[in-house]
Formats: C-alpha cells, sequence, structure tokens
C-alpha cells in the first residue's frame, strides 16, 4: 500500500541518491524546503504537479513507488468488467456499439 511516509522516504532515498540537499530539490521543484521537509517525513503530501516533477528531477522510476502499467490496466479492466455485468440489455448494447467507434477511430 502506497503511504504518505512510503512517498516519502523514496523521495528522501532519490535525493540523497542524486546528491542534492533539501534545499536544492525544493528549488528546482518550486517548493518551501520546510514543505519538502516534512513531505520527506511523511506528515505532508505532494499535489500532483510537483509529485511529477520530483519524479522527473529525481529520475524516480514509478515502480519504486509500487507502481505499474500493469497494474493500473488491471485496475481498469476490472472497473469496466464490473460496470458490464451490472448493466442492463439496452446499455450493454450501446456500450458495445460505443466501444466498437472507439476502437475504430484509433485504427
Amino acid at each position: 500500500m502506497i503511504t504518505k511516509e512510503l512517498i516519502g522516504k523514496k523521495i528522501q532515498q532519490a535525493r540523497i541518491r542524486n546528491q542534492l540537499t533539501q534545499e536544492e530539490l525544493a528549488e528546482k521543484i518550486e517548493l518551501s524546503e520546510n514543505y519538502l521537509s516534512k513531505v520527506e517525513r511523511g506528515l505532508n503530501m505532494l499535489n500532483s504537479v510537483k509529485f511529477l516533477r520530483i519524479i522527473d528531477v529525481l529520475k524516480i522510476n514509478l515502480e519504486e513507488f509500487g507502481i505499474n502499467n500493469q497494474n493500473i490496466l488491471e485496475t481498469k479492466r476490472t472497473a469496466l468488467s464490473e460496470i458490464i455485468l451490472n448493466c442492463d440489455d439496452e446499455t450493454l448494447k450501446m456500450i458495445t456499439e460505443i466501444a466498437k467507434i472507439i476502437v475504430n477511430l484509433k485504427k
């Protein structure tokens, strides 16, 4: 499970691996050093823009956070399967037609 503490620890490890101080990293991502310190200690969270910026600056692989494309795709497939299994016949026909249109547009 991904927690604030895990995210903070991974960011701290990557920052140290990249030989950056908190001050240097905070400046690169336009964040206060105090806030970055709290993130690394698991007290605060980053917004998605700052998180992605840190990932880029520190060259962190998302798999270090337990995130990989396969898990994301599987979650999406499961959600879609649940929608399909819980709809009536008329809605299923509409979903099928929409899916066909989308697939044909992608060709």
